[in-house]
């Protein structure tokens, strides 16, 4: 029974990351166009 649990769980937590790569590449496409901020960072 653990081990489903574990499985779930990674699953869980792939598609955490599936969903967080997806905003990151949104919102660095909406960045592109603008100018970096001072100090060097881009706006995220």
């Amino acid at each position: 029974m653990d081990s489903i649990r574990l499985v779930a769980e990674g699953l869980a937590a792939l598609l955490a990351l599936f969903f967080i790569c997806n905003i990151w590449q949104k919102k660095k496409r909406e960045a592109r166009g603008r100018l970096p901020e001072p100090g060097g960072r881009w706006p995220i």
